[in-house]
């Protein structure tokens, strides 16, 4: 913001002593470890590289100490990452986050937590508008997939033809990530599940809902406020099994939404499945955005948008403020 601007918005805050200006910070860290150079007998040990870029994101906002109505971003529709065709070695072949392109020592033994440059080359295909980001259904985010446990599916054409249950590909499967977020998925019965610790990337907004959870499960801690404590009361945290598509399909879910370092804490209004040859919803009332089957949506599913969401980032910011105090 320009010297001016700042100015009006100090005058205009100057009559409370509740209100202070913030400013989302982004600093990002690359560091890139030494490779081996065989023709000058370097093994690779030796000092890492390492950059750093700090820049502001968007402009400075009035935050109200204690009546902030913590602004939630609007709602997102996010896409599952399913190949045209149904099959695991199909799947196989989609950009996967944790599998970079380079796969020279020492780059190869990266893990899923860590966030690797390349992925912003690699994911690409995972940003196609016709398949997976479609304008016209909203799509803010597609999330990343890997396969479950079994799951049989004694379809009618099966019985008809005297043959076994079928394997269930689309209901197998277990949702990660987002491209650029993390996912959770608040249950009916109150769990909120995300992919375990390790299969994804360990991001700082994560951390921090993480935490929240922790502590509205743990009945000798204290929620910032009693709004929060209202909504997070009796939530209990599964970071070991991941969301799953079969728990959608029979309306276990309540809400979902992704967290990044930049929106923090962002809702999800809709889960869209693209087109899949061969494959339908088969409840006997598809929905359709476009070409994509709408497999979760706030409204009819859940109990409302970003109830859960809201109170999160509420409490976050809350006490994230009271430790900025200290």
């Amino acid at each position: 913001s320009s010297p001016s601007t700042f100015t009006k918005q100090d005058q205009s805050l100057s009559n409370s002593n509740q209100q202070k200006l913030v400013r989302t910070l982004m600093m990002t860290v690359l560091w890139t470890p030494p490779k081996a150079d065989h023709t000058t007998g370097n093994d690779g040990i030796g000092k890492p590289i390492i950059r750093c870029h700090a820049a502001f994101a968007g402009s400075s906002r009035p935050f109200h100490v204690q009546n902030e109505e913590f602004s939630l971003a609007p709602p997102i529709s996010t896409c599952l990452a399913i190949p045209n065709t149904p099959g695991f070695e199909e799947l196989a072949k989609l950009p996967k986050r944790h599998s970079p392109s380079c796969t020279d020592f020492p780059y190869q033994n990266i893990g899923a937590s860590a966030k690797v440059s390349s992925w912003c080359h690699d994911r690409r295909p995972l940003e196609d508008t016709e398949r997976y980001k479609p304008a016209e259904c909203g799509v803010g985010e597609v999330l990343l997939l890997r396969q479950g446990k079994e799951i049989l599916r004694d379809d009618g054409a099966a019985r008809r033809n005297k043959k076994s249950a079928v394997h269930d590909f689309i209901g197998s499967l277990e949702i990660l990530e987002g491209l650029t977020s993390n996912l959770f998925v608040v249950y009916k019965d109150k769990t909120v599940r995300t992919a375990p610790t390790g299969s994804v990337l360990s991001g700082y907004a994560r951390h921090l809902v993480i935490e929240e959870l922790r502590v509205a499960g743990d009945d000798s801690k204290t929620l910032p406020d009693s709004n929060c404590a209202d909504i997070m009361k009796g939530l209990v945290l599964d970071d070991v099994n991941p969301p799953n598509i079969t728990d959608a399909l029979r309306g276990l879910w309540s809400e979902v939404f992704v967290t990044s370092a930049i929106r923090l804490v962002t809702p999800v209004n809709r889960v869209l499945i693209p087109p899949i040859d061969g494959w339908n919803l088969d409840d006997g009332h598809e929905s359709l955005c476009g070409n994509q089957s709408i497999l979760w949506d706030a409204e009819s599913h859940g109990h409302g948008v970003g109830l859960v969401a809201r109170a999160l980032r509420s409490a976050i910011c809350k006490r994230e403020y009271n430790k900025a105090k200290l």
